[in-house]
C-alpha cells in the first residue's frame, strides 16, 4: 500500500524521432485548438442568459485564474517535459496519477462523441440531410491523420484553427455591425458586481478556459521548451479571453430577443449562417487533434510506468503509439453511438482534480528533502493534503443551503484565510533545495497556493459523489489486480529487496 503513493524519480525525456519535432506556431496553435475548439461560439449566449453582464466578471474571473495556473505548469512542464498525469506521478504518487489518468481517459472518449454528434448534425444541417454515419469521420479520419505523423497532423490542426478563429472573430464583427446590435455603457455595466449572478456564469466560463495545460504533452517533441511552453500556455489563455469577451460583448448589446443555442444563430444574415457554420465545422475538428493526440501519449506514459498492459506504448516509425490511439478511436465510436452522453460527461467535471494536485506538486518539488532537512517535504505533503481537502468541502458546501453556521460565506471565507495563511507559513519556514527551472513560476509559492485553492473549492462546487466514487473504485479495481504487481516502480522495489 505504502508504494500507492511513492513518487517517480525526474528524468530525462525521450526525444522524438529528427523531423517530427513541434515549433512554436505547432505548439502555440495546438494549444489554442485545446481552449479554442466550439465553446467559443455557445458560452456567450448561455452565460449571457444566466447572468446578463454579470458574466463578464466571470469571464474575466476564471481568465485570470487560468493564467495564475498556467504560471506553475509552465515551470512544471519544463522541469518534468510531460503532463499533469507526469507532474502528479512524480510529486504526489502513483496511485493518485493513475486515477487522474483514468478519469481523463474516459472523460476525453466522451469529449470526442460528443464532439463527432456535433460535427455529424452541423454537417448534416448544411447538406440538408439526416445521416448518423456522418458522426464517424471525424473520430476515423483524425485518428489516422495523427498515425500519420505528429508534424503532418499538426500542420492540418494549425489550419482548421486559424480557420475556426477566423470564423469567430467575424462572428463577433457581424454581431457588433448588424442592426440589432445596441450597447451602452449602462447596459453594460449594470449588474456586473452581483456576486450570485456572477456565481452562475462561472463555470461556464471557467470550464471554456481550460485546455491550456495540455500543451504539455507536446514537451516531448519542443526543440525550445523553455520558451515555446510558457509563451503558448499564456498566450493561449490571454487569446481565449480576448475572443470570449469581444463575443460576449456582440451577444450582450442585441437588442432583439432570441432563443438560439450559438452566436452564429443570432446573426440576421442567413447567408453568413450557413458559412459559418460549415467554418464552424474546423473548429470541432481542431479539438479532434489534440484529444487524439493527450489519449495517445496518456495511455504511452501508463504502459510505460506499467500501470496497463506495455503493448499500449508501442510506436511506430513516427514515434507515435498507434496502438493506444486505434483503442481510443473504437470507443469513441462506440460512445458516439450510445445516444446523448452530455448529461453523462457533467458528472466527471471534477476531473480538474489534476490540476491543483499538480500545482501543490510544484512546491513539492522545490522544496525537496536533503540532508539537513529531511522530512520537510513529508510535512508539506501532510498539510497538502489537508488543505486539498478542506477547500474541496468548502465548494461542496453549496449542495446544503440549509446547514447552520458552517455554510455561511462570512465563516467559508475566515476558514479558507487561515488554511492558505497556515500553508504560506510553512512554505516560508521551508527551504528551497531544488536548482533553479528553465522557467520558473512568477510568484512562489503564493501563486501555486492561491490558484490551488481556487481550484480545489471549484471541484467541490461541481462535484458528482457518484461519479467520483465509481471512478475511485473503478481505478482502485485496476490499480489492485494489474498496476500494482507490473509498475515500475514496484519490480524496482522488488529488485531491491532480493
Amino acid at each position: 500500500m505504502i508504494l500507492m503513493f511513492r513518487t517517480k524519480p525526474l528524468s530525462k525525456p525521450e526525444s522524438v524521432p529528427a523531423g517530427q519535432e513541434f515549433t512554436f506556431f505547432n505548439v502555440l496553435f495546438l494549444g489554442i485548438s485545446c481552449v479554442i475548439g466550439t465553446g467559443v461560439y455557445f458560452s456567450s449566449v448561455t452565460s449571457a442568459s444566466l447572468s446578463g453582464s454579470a458574466a463578464i466578471s466571470s469571464l474575466l474571473a476564471s481568465g485570470i485564474l487560468c493564467i495564475c495556473i498556467a504560471l506553475p505548469f509552465a515551470e512544471l512542464s519544463t522541469r518534468i517535459q510531460g503532463f499533469t498525469y507526469k507532474y502528479i506521478y512524480c510529486t504526489s504518487g502513483e496511485f493518485f496519477a493513475l486515477f487522474y489518468a483514468v478519469t481523463t481517459l474516459v472523460t476525453n472518449v466522451f469529449v470526442c462523441a460528443i464532439n463527432a454528434q456535433l460535427w455529424g448534425s452541423t454537417l448534416s444541417n448544411i447538406l440538408d440531410t439526416s445521416n448518423a454515419l456522418l458522426n464517424a469521420i471525424p473520430i476515423i479520419a483524425i485518428s489516422a491523420f495523427v498515425i500519420l505523423g505528429r508534424k503532418s497532423s499538426a500542420l492540418f490542426s494549425n489550419v482548421s484553427t486559424i480557420i475556426n478563429l477566423c470564423n469567430a472573430f467575424i462572428a463577433g464583427v457581424l454581431l457588433w455591425t448588424q442592426s440589432g446590435f445596441k450597447l451602452s455603457l449602462s447596459k453594460l455595466s449594470n449588474g456586473i458586481g452581483d456576486i450570485g449572478k456572477v456565481k452562475l456564469a462561472f463555470p461556464i466560463w471557467f470550464f471554456t478556459f481550460l485546455g491550456f495545460e495540455n500543451i504539455g504533452v507536446f514537451a516531448r517533441g519542443i526543440k525550445n521548451p523553455g520558451k515555446i511552453i510558457p509563451i503558448s500556455m499564456i498566450g493561449s489563455v490571454l487569446m481565449a479571453i480576448f475572443l470570449n469577451l469581444f463575443m460576449y460583448i456582440g451577444v450582450l448589446g442585441q437588442t432583439k430577443e432570441a432563443n438560439v443555442a450559438s452566436v452564429i444563430d443570432m446573426l440576421e444574415w442567413k447567408g453568413a449562417r450557413s458559412i459559418m457554420q460549415l467554418a464552424s465545422i474546423f473548429g470541432i475538428t481542431s479539438s479532434f487533434f489534440w484529444i487524439a493526440i493527450l489519449q495517445g501519449e496518456t495511455m504511452m506514459n501508463l504502459s510505460k510506468d506499467g500501470l496497463i498492459p506495455n503493448i499500449l506504448s508501442t510506436q511506430n516509425t513516427k514515434g507515435v503509439p498507434y496502438i493506444a490511439i486505434i483503442l481510443h478511436t473504437i470507443f469513441s465510436l462506440i460512445s458516439c453511438y450510445i445516444g446523448s452522453i452530455s448529461d453523462l460527461i457533467t458528472t466527471l467535471s471534477w476531473v480538474i482534480i489534476g490540476m491543483p494536485i499538480a500545482c501543490l506538486g510544484l512546491i513539492f518539488i522545490r522544496y525537496a528533502d536533503d540532508l539537513s532537512n529531511p522530512n520537510q517535504v513529508k510535512k508539506l505533503k501532510l498539510y497538502g493534503a489537508m488543505f486539498s481537502f478542506i477547500f474541496i468541502i468548502l465548494g461542496y458546501l453549496d449542495n446544503f443551503p440549509d446547514l447552520w453556521l458552517i455554510n455561511s460565506w462570512s465563516i467559508r471565507i475566515l476558514i479558507a484565510i487561515t488554511t492558505m495563511g497556515g500553508f504560506i507559513m510553512l512554505c516560508r519556514n521551508s527551504i528551497i533545495t531544488a536548482s533553479p527551472a528553465i522557467v520558473e513560476c512568477i510568484g512562489f509559492p503564493y501563486v501555486p497556493i492561491f490558484s490551488s485553492m481556487i481550484f480545489f473549492f471549484v471541484v467541490g462546487y461541481t462535484m458528482n459523489v457518484t461519479s467520483f466514487f465509481l471512478t475511485l473504485f473503478a481505478t482502485i479495481i485496476i490499480y489492485l489486480t494489474y498496476s500494482s504487481k507490473n509498475s515500475q516502480l514496484y519490480l524496482e522495489y522488488a529488485l531491491r529487496s532480493i
